[in-house]
């Protein structure tokens, strides 16, 4: 190396294994984080989610309290919560999904954790539920804004990051690889449980050159 100069290394040469045809696109990676090249990203698949409310014409006067977060099946939309068994000061609950996935049971007074939602407690009131009684919980779709992927939450891979991309403060325009022959010494946050997925979005996870 001459004297005076600094060579910077292509972060994209230590990703991509070539003989493949690379393609990329434009997105923005949400606020917040500061990422590296190679970094797999998602997106959420939902965003903030709403106060349960109790169904009009409901018998109980029960409430549904707790921070609800979603889990790694959540989806966006309407999910209905719905007193399918009565006690005296108790009950049980069934979850249905958006999409009509069966997504849990949940006792009265006893906090709920499923793969959809978490954190959510269905409380006995003066007037015992009946059959039939309901509550909604509305789930907001994401933004499409780019995030570290991580499996316990709903989040859908889009590619891999293409260079450093530091969003700490504000949500930053990044490349995103979407399809490679992809080098795996060069990948954040890679597993075997996601070879399959990345395949199936044309990103191909190599060993070596």
């Amino acid at each position: 190396m001459a004297d005076g100069l600094t060579v910077t290394q292509n972060p994209v040469k230590d990703i991509d294994a070539g003989g493949f045809p690379k393609q990329t696109k434009g997105m923005t990676v949400a606020s917040g984080q500061n990422l590296v090249a190679g970094q797999i990203v998602a997106v959420p698949r939902v965003g903030a989610i709403a106060a349960p409310a109790a169904v009009a014409g409901n018998t109980g006067n029960g409430t549904v309290t707790g921070t609800i977060t979603a889990g790694a099946r959540a989806v966006p939309g309407t999910y209905r919560v719905t007193c399918i068994a009565t006690a005296t000061n108790g009950g049980l609950f069934a979850i249905v999904a958006p999409n009509g996935e069966h997504a849990g049971h949940v006792r009265v007074g006893v906090a709920f954790t499923g793969s959809h939602l978490a954190g959510l407690t269905i409380n006995d009131s003066t007037t015992d539920f009946a059959l039939g009684d309901a509550f909604t919980i509305t789930v907001a779709a994401g933004n499409n804004k780019c995030v570290a992927y991580n499996a316990a939450q709903p989040h859908d891979i889009v590619g891999v990051l293409a260079e450093d991309t530091n969003a700490t403060s504000a949500d930053t325009p990044a490349t995103i690889i979407t399809a490679a022959n992809l080098l795996r010494t060069g990948l954040t946050g890679y597993t075997d449980a996601l070879e399959t997925p990345l395949r199936l979005l044309n990103l191909f996870v190599k060993e070596s050159y």
